[in-house]
């Protein structure tokens, strides 16, 4: 039997710490587990790789063993498990199954999907289920591990695929609407992103997406069918909407112009009052998070609004793009005023706004770059607005020191003016809520006002509309100096400029996280980005649950659990973090994977008290990575 320092880790504790489901008492069960396996001499603000799988070394077997049952019970689960098997009794199993799958050898995209799509139908495993049963750890363990093998992407077509068999709108009962699945209404508006990326089956998943939108529609306007009702529906209704309706609607208003756009030219939305209704939708979020996944469906309206109005002459209208902007400004300028009477806390206004003024523009970027004289409009409104809605500056001084990507930007002439300012204007601010948990007493904000600033803060991730849909998971920075250029340019059409423009900012990210990151290791920041991505979307899932369920003075317990526990799934033997049966990260390992993925989270410094150094001064352009 392994035993670490003496203390036996055997299959059947690790069993016990799998089985969590989340009460209290499981709870410190399982942080109990982490500390017995986890090495107290290395401090986890230091390396928390080395401090949670430090001593796998004195355990040589142990590893190998549980990939093996691992790989025995993910066998089990895909060949021999009834549908009518007992929840209970595979409960290990098929968590054990997906924990492991990390390790398994996919020849190809295909096999990854029928491995999801197979296991997914034979386990029955439902998003509404873990949340009614207060069992968040399963659906952690399997994200995490999910994400650590497959990437983001396969992670969310495990939710995808669950959404189809669990997404169910509740009609209109008494002019009330029934809030439905909340994590449903979030997720399901990445389908088209994730299964184009892995089935490239653009046709097929439009279909499915249009007939979950097709509920949604049904349901809100479930007396008359008539959809064009939902602006006037929709303001009726605004005391009785909860987050996940505010959310379905806009999904249903974009579905619904977008399906027009194609079969009834002659159809047309009100553009600037269902911008002005969408954005009282969007004041009614009920935190940070949730608003900025909220303005991203505002936008998509307005965008399938804009669709619309090119599809009935065939062509872009200039004349229509610039009434577009100017109607942003105006919008915007009346929620401004909205907002700083309203119940949202100053930091959420700063972000509500920023975000709102960079996806209006992003949006419009395409569209307009060819059009010297609106792109000057678009760049002086996105600037204005930014420094005025600012609630205050969270930087004394320069905000970025933008020198070392304007070389990399000149070989896009079209963009660099619009994407410069709103990078010039990101802020980066702890959520609110974090603001909250004590140290020493004291608030994190009296403690260090270093604390809201970080070069590793990743805002939610988030689905920006149009532009070939894309996340936003470092606070613009990361999308600012990589996924732009993929965005707009694929490899095939890219000119030696641009390619070398494109491993500029890689090596850039790069050169960032040898300084911020981990100094031994670094070397390709892609893949472990996207593992950090997959954390991020867990912990978001994971929170849902948490902070329902759980008191307030419990919660940092919980956060130190989660990201011990994420991190013990990449764990390995070899002291450079690589593992012998793959399931490295590119060329990133475990070990790089780990850190930088805790690193980024804000949640992660407040969980284990670490101080977050500001290093603006010395890093320049690193805090965007």
């Amino acid at each position: 039997m392994p035993s670490l320092r003496g203390v036996p880790v055997n299959l059947l504790d690790f069993r016990r710490f799998l089985r969590n489901e989340g009460r209290l008492i499981e709870t410190q069960e399982a942080e109990a587990f982490l500390d017995r396996v986890s090495e107290p001499r290395v401090s986890p603000c230091d390396d928390f790789y080395e401090h949670v799988c430090g001593r796998w070394g004195a355990a040589p077997s142990f590893e190998a063993a549980l990939t093996a049952e691992g790989h025995r019970a993910l066998r089990d689960a895909l060949t021999s498990y009834p549908r009518g098997f007992t929840r209970a009794y595979a409960t290990f199993e098929k968590l054990a199954a997906y924990y492991r799958s990390c390790y398994m050898d996919m020849k190809s995209r295909h096999d990854i999907a029928y491995f999801v799509e197979r296991f997914s139908e034979t386990t029955g495993l439902r998003w509404d289920t873990l949340i009614a049963k207060r069992s968040p750890h399963e659906l952690v363990d399997v994200l995490v591990a999910m994400s650590a093998r497959f990437s983001v992407s396969v992670v969310i077509r495990v939710v995808t695929l669950e959404l189809k068999y669990s997404f169910v709108v509740s009609p209109l009962e008494d002019d009330k609407l029934i809030n439905p699945s909340r994590l449903t209404t979030l997720l399901e508006t990445v389908v088209v992103l994730v299964n184009r990326s892995l089935e490239g089956d653009p046709q097929g998943i439009t279909n499915r997406t249009q007939e979950l939108h097709r509920k949604v529609l049904e349901a809100y306007s479930s007396r008359d069918r008539n959809e064009s009702r939902l602006l006037g529906d929709a303001k009726t209704a605004l005391p009785h909407l909860g987050l996940g309706d505010t959310e379905s609607w806009l999904q249903a208003v974009e579905r619904h112009t977008r399906l027009n756009v194609t079969n009834d030219s002659t159809v047309a939305l009100d553009a600037p009052k269902l911008l002005k209704t969408s954005l009282q939708l969007f004041a009614l979020a009920d935190d940070t998070a949730r608003s900025v996944y909220l303005f991203a469906h505002v936008v998509n309206a307005v965008s399938a609004v804009y669709d619309l109005n090119v599809k009935v002459d065939g062509r872009p209208d200039v004349a229509s793009e610039t009434c577009l902007l100017r109607l942003n400004a105006k919008e915007l300028s009346a929620a401004r005023r909205s907002f700083e009477i309203s119940t949202l806390a100053p930091q959420r206004t700063v972000i509500a706004i920023r975000e709102m003024m960079t996806l209006v523009t992003l949006q419009l970027v395409k569209r307009v770059s060819l059009n010297r004289r609106v792109e000057t409009s678009a760049r002086i409104l996105l600037s204005q607005s930014l420094r005025s809605y600012s609630y205050k500056s969270v930087f004394s001084g320069p905000y970025l020191n933008m020198s070392r990507l304007e070389s990399a930007y000149k070989a896009f002439p079209a963009m660099p003016t619009l994407y410069q300012e709103s990078m010039w204007h990101a802020h980066f601010l702890v959520p609110e809520e974090l603001l909250d948990t004590c140290v020493d007493g004291k608030l994190l904000a009296d403690v260090s006002q270093e604390m809201c600033l970080s070069p590793y803060v990743l805002l939610p991730p988030m689905v920006y509309g149009e532009a070939d849909k894309f996340f936003n998971y470092a606070s613009l920075g990361f999308f600012m100096a990589t996924r732009i250029v993929h965005a707009f340019l694929s490899p095939k059409t890219r000119t030696e400029e641009e390619e070398r423009a494109v491993t500029s900012l890689l090596e850039t990210a790069t050169e960032c996280h040898k300084q911020a990151g981990d100094a031994k290791h670094a070397s390709d920041v892609v893949d472990a980005l996207s593992f950090a991505l997959g954390l991020r979307a867990t912990l978001e899932a994971y929170r849902t649950w948490s902070t329902s369920a759980v008191k307030s003075g419990e919660k940092t317990s919980m956060l130190r659990t989660f990201f011990r526990r994420a991190c013990l799934t990449v764990c390995s033997q070899s002291p450079s973090g690589h593992r012998p049966h793959g399931g490295s990260y590119g060329r990133f390992s475990s070990r790089q994977a780990c850190n930088v993925a805790v690193r980024s989270m804000p949640e992660f410094f407040v969980a284990f008290q670490c101080r977050i150094v500001h290093n603006m001064s010395r890093n320049g352009i690193c805090t965007l990575f």
